[in-house]
């Protein structure tokens, strides 16, 4: 599943780790602002849903909704509706479909509604079914009705429940009614930002309670806002209810099964890796990347969370390597067992795997993970290890992982414990490069570019899934900044590994109109767009969080050969902030003209209430003052 930003100086080579990377995605302009009802493509006008609890976690479900189709958005995303669900496991039936237009009915007839099994179903997994309900004569104004029921046979932790809903952060809700009864207590977690909840939980005979209803229409959604703002779960409109404080207890028999898992013998593919392991020398990370790098070339990865016997039991270490394929708990179950079977500790972790560190809902709930992983540990360090990543990198945290809670299935039991986000100097990406300017403007450029931890995760094995001279092609491109490449070459390097290691990369190219003419001369740009995409966020409008990327460092250091500078030399300009550190600054060595930049990004999480703060308003006066539209203005150097 999946994850960027920094700022650059625009002629600079370090822009090209950041434009080849995907890692320059800071906040773009906007106007911001939550979206009105009539933003919405389609609003829920009728939501009601009735569930009854029993002790052993297995409910009945029954829901009604009426939507109204607001645009053709809407009409797409509301003209069809598809229900995956675990056929084994439950039950799920259409009690009847249907488009009101005009004062007209359209029903959905029986033999339109699809029902049948999800074609990549494979031996050992519970059987996943697909139900879609094409409803007829969809058009903008249309309202489409739905009445289905769910019955759920068999739950994942048995005498567990729990559920949550957030009524308008989808579409636009109008009408939301909510009873649930449970044979066993519940506890309840209402978040209402917009105090449009009216709630009643109590006893009701042998049944604990719960109804919820809406006071008044509810829609939270952003609009016109910075590329990665998200809206915090603290700011969202929800109920949650969960019948347990912790998942100690309902997850005891599944925890008991990954012990006996792990703890049980190896088949003889896995002897033979473990074998490997135990057998190979260097240091433990570069050991764990060769284990992991194998696995994944025998074991397939076919996609997260498949479910069996409910979703979290891992099939047997035997099925897993006679098939040669798994799902994230199959494969990472499969790995703490080498590991163990070797004396390494290992343990499987469940994560909730995202681009966006996800805030954890208040109350115990499985639907918090979608995804599990290896926790190890060894001389005193421990390593996160996904053997689903198509690349091995021990010694670093992967981005969509880093800066979220992990639940480790340890010794018989479960414990919380925090994935950090890797420290900004664990990922470099660093330019140096010679510009010889022609008086035309163009620039012939020999450079390097030097990828370095973190930051070679990105161009690790991109050899595996595109042609080498269409990468090199890119690298070009990304130096060039959409200017024409007049000539060009990029050296060699290792694009099939499945271990990341640092990368350095030679290129030579000459680009169209690298410089700005000037009626003082040349000049060389000094642009910082993802800085100054910072000094645009509006503390006024802009209503949600920043997801800045992960911390990373971006250093440049162009030399503009022969050359000298024309005018004031600028001092050495500098911003910090708790987020982010820049600065760039200009020398001579009395032979040529050196620009140099580094930015460090240090917190990848804004959040609204910093935006609104002194030391953000601080950070944007010296983006501002400190980079602006900059231009070096230089001159060919002369003998005296």
């Amino acid at each position: 599943m999946e994850s960027r930003s920094t700022a650059r100086p625009s002629a600079s080579l370090f822009l090209l780790a950041l434009a080849l990377a995907l890692v320059a995605l800071g906040p773009q302009p906007a106007l911001a602002r939550f979206s009105l009802a009539e933003d919405a493509p389609a609003t829920l006008t009728r939501y009601e849903v009735t569930i009854e609890v029993a002790r052993d976690g297995s409910f009945v479900e029954e829901e009604a909704r009426e939507v109204l189709i607001r645009n053709e958005a809407g009409r797409q995303i509301a003209g069809t509706m598809g229900i995956v669900y675990n056929a084994r496991a439950s039950k799920v039936e259409v009690v009847s479909a249907e488009t009101v237009l005009g004062g007209k009915t359209l029903p959905v007839p029986p033999e339109a509604i699809e029902n049948k099994p999800v074609a990549t179903n494979l031996a050992g997994f519970d059987e996943l079914a697909r139900i879609t309900v094409p409803y007829t004569g969809v058009q903008v104004g249309s309202r489409v009705r739905i009445r289905k029921k769910t019955t759920q046979r068999e739950v994942a932790f048995p005498g567990h429940y729990s559920r949550a809903f957030f009524p308008g952060t989808d579409l636009a809700c109008e009408h939301f009614h909510l009873t649930i009864r449970s044979k066993r207590p519940l506890r309840v977690a209402v978040n209402d930002p917009d105090e449009a909840f009216e709630v009643e939980h109590s006893m009701d005979g042998d049944a604990d309670t719960l109804r919820v209803k809406l006071r008044k229409p509810v829609y939270r959604h952003l609009v016109e806002e910075q590329q990665f703002s998200y809206m915090p779960l603290a700011r969202l409109p929800y109920v949650q209810v969960s019948t347990d404080d912790s998942l100690d207890g309902p997850a005891a028999p599944v925890v008991a099964v990954y012990e006996s898992i792990i703890s049980g013998p190896l088949p003889p593919l896995f002897e033979e890796q473990a074998k490997a392991f135990a057998e190979s020398g260097g240091p433990f990370p570069d050991r764990l990347d060769a284990l992991t790098s194998s696995f994944l070339q025998r074991i397939r990865y076919f996609g997260d969370w498949r479910p069996r016997n409910g979703g979290y039991v891992p099939r047997a270490l035997a099925d897993i390597a006679s098939s040669q394929y798994g799902d994230c708990k199959d494969m990472a179950t499969a790995v703490a067992a080498i590991l163990r079977n070797v004396g390494v500790r290992a343990d499987v972790a469940w994560i909730n795997r995202g681009r966006i560190p996800p805030d954890p809902l208040p109350l115990a709930t499985p639907d918090a993970f979608n995804h599990a992983i290896v926790r190890v540990v060894q001389d005193g360090s421990t390593y996160w290890v996904d053997p689903t990543n198509n690349v091995s990198f021990a010694r670093g945290i992967p981005n969509d992982l880093a800066g979220r809670d992990a639940l480790v299935v340890e010794a018989g039991k479960l414990r919380k414990e925090h994935v950090p986000f890797p420290p900004s100097e664990a990922g470099v990406a660093r330019g140096t490069g010679t510009y010889a300017f022609t008086p035309d403007g163009n620039a012939k450029i020999t450079a390097r570019l030097e990828l370095l931890g973190q930051q070679a995760v990105w161009l690790t094995g991109v050899g595996r899934y595109a042609a080498p001279e269409t990468i090199k092609f890119a690298i070009l491109r990304g130096i060039s900044e959409g200017r024409r490449v007049v000539s060009g070459t990029v050296g060699d390097f290792d694009m099939l590994s499945p271990v990341v290691r640092n990368i350095s990369i030679d290129i030579t190219t000459e680009v169209e109109g690298a410089a700005i003419r000037t009626t003082a001369g040349l000049a060389y740009r000094l642009e910082h767009n993802s800085l100054k995409a910072y000094s645009v966020i509006d503390p006024d409008k802009d209503q949600g969080d920043l997801f800045l990327g992960p911390p990373s460092v971006s250093e440049s250091v162009d030399r503009i050969a022969g050359s000298r500078l024309v005018g004031i030399n600028p001092a050495p300009c500098r911003v910090n902030s708790p987020w982010v550190d820049a600065s760039w600054e200009t020398r001579d060595d009395g032979e040529s003209l050196f620009v140099s930049s580094r930015v460090t990004l240090k917190h990848p999480l804004l959040t609204r209430a910093e935006i609104t703060g002194q030391a953000f308003a601080d950070l944007q006066k010296g983006i501002r003052q400190c980079f602006g539209d900059y231009a070096v203005v230089f001159e060919p150097r002369t003998e005296k």
